[in-house]
Parts: C-alpha cells; sequence; structure tokens
C-alpha cells in the first residue's frame, strides 16, 4: 500500500508528467525542498498542501483520495486526469489572456516573426521570469 508522498509523486509523474522542477517553481520553493516534501522528510503545511491542490488541479475528493491511506478499488484513468489537468490549465491561460489583452495582442502578433525572432522574444520573457523567480527566493 503506497503512502500519501508516493501517491502524491506518482500522480506527479504519471499524471500531469511534471518534473519536480516544475511542481517546486510553482510552489515557489526550491527543487530539492520539493524533493524532501514529496520523499516525506519534510512535513507539508495546510498551506503548501492547498498550493499542490490549485497547482495540480485537484478536486477536493481527488485530494481527499490522495490523503486517504486505503487504495481505491478504481484508481481513475490517468489519460482522463492527465486531460483535465491540460484543459484546466488552457483555461487559467485563456482567463490571463482575457485580463489583459494589449499583452494578447503582442503575444498574436508573435506568429508574424520568424522562428529566431520568437526566440529571443521568448527568451527574454523567460529571463524576466527568471529574475521573479530568484527574487521571490530571497
Amino acid at each position: 500500500m503506497m503512502n500519501f508522498y508516493e501517491r502524491l509523486r506518482e500522480y506527479r509523474e504519471d499524471v500531469l508528467n511534471l518534473s519536480q522542477t516544475e511542481v517546486a517553481q510553482r510552489l515557489h520553493i526550491t527543487q530539492s525542498a520539493f524533493s524532501r516534501l514529496e520523499q516525506g522528510q519534510t512535513d507539508l503545511t495546510m498551506k503548501q498542501l492547498m498550493i499542490i491542490k490549485k497547482a495540480y488541479h485537484l478536486s477536493n475528493q481527488q485530494l481527499v483520495d490522495l490523503l486517504d491511506e486505503y487504495e481505491s478499488e478504481a484508481p481513475p484513468n490517468a489519460s482522463v486526469l492527465r486531460e483535465t489537468f491540460q484543459e484546466e490549465e488552457d483555461l487559467e491561460i485563456l482567463t490571463l489572456l482575457k485580463n489583459y489583452p494589449k499583452e494578447k495582442q503582442t503575444l498574436a502578433q508573435l506568429r508574424f516573426y520568424t522562428p529566431k525572432e520568437q526566440q529571443v522574444i521568448l527568451s527574454s520573457l523567460l529571463f524576466q521570469k527568471e529574475k521573479i523567480d530568484f527574487l521571490r527566493k530571497k
């Protein structure tokens, strides 16, 4: 029988196809800190649990199932869960685009740039994101 931390890791790997680094970024912690959480070496706070719930797009029932010490008789289909996760993430992105029309227009214009120009623009955006992530860790 798997414990909560093993089920959490399995869900991250098999359903969401996310790396520890990707989840750690969503939680605003280091990859090594998330690794310790996932291995059960560090206790999860309620706040972190709720952030994981949001980052993984878990329903209340899915979270309870992960926390439940007993194996469910019929585990949910991983591909269905993965598709639901992707749909929820896509909806969040669409909401962001709707809330920022000027930025949406800029992103839409990217398709008219060459692949090399697109890469330069997106690299600049990623660099800004990395700076923000770095400042959050301080």
